[in-house]
């Protein structure tokens, strides 16, 4: 009795100890209702974007630069429309990001989209991240997730780098009072089973 006791112990430490650590991690609900400053170095010059991560996967962006940029010298300067796009988790630290934007006629060019795919890797308990950013142009009226839609034109990789601009959310709070509830019941079972057994 007094092994199986031990046993039936140790296997609940184990447990909750799982819990409290699955409990305090980042998880991808802490991005969202945030906002992020993102630096795009494109060698040598850079550019800034504001990232808003909606709570449904969705992303509104705007940048420094909209009106008119060239990232290099064979690049027609253009100026472009303010970003929407979509966020999506690949483990709780780190992430993908599309953005899409309408490049603006000039002289040199017609209209046309911009799909700009970002991928980062977040740290400092998800105040900061670092990655890279890509993006094409495609033709007018063109939608990019066919597979026979091919990019007119594609640019970088850059390096990017980001900071948080707002704080913990009401939505992170809750998230986090259900973990800790979470943990203290299990908490609560492991001393009526140590009472029981």
């Amino acid at each position: 009795m007094k092994g199986y006791m031990m046993k039936f112990l140790l296997t609940n430490f184990i447990f909750i100890a799982v819990n409290i650590s699955w409990s305090f991690g980042l998880s991808c609900n802490d991005y969202a209702n945030s906002i992020y400053q993102m630096k795009i170095t494109y060698n040598p010059t850079v550019g800034y974007e504001l990232i808003t991560f909606h709570p449904n996967g969705i992303l509104s962006a705007v940048d420094n630069t909209e009106n008119g940029f060239s990232p290099d010298a064979t690049t027609a300067s253009q100026p472009f429309t303010a970003q929407t796009g979509l966020w999506q988790c690949t483990t709780s630290t780190k992430m993908f990001m599309r953005t899409f934007c309408y490049m603006q006629q000039t002289s040199q060019t017609t209209s046309k989209p911009s799909v700009a795919d970002i991928y980062v890797n977040f740290n400092n308990d998800g105040t900061t991240f670092q990655g890279n950013y890509t993006y094409s142009y495609y033709n007018l009226g063109d939608n990019p997730y066919k597979s026979n839609v091919k990019p007119t034109q594609t640019f970088g990789p850059y390096t990017v780098s980001g900071e948080k601009w707002t704080k913990t959310t009401s939505s992170s709070h809750s998230y986090y009072q259900g973990r800790i509830t979470h943990v203290l019941f299990f908490l609560f079972l492991f001393y009526v089973n140590s009472k029981i057994y």
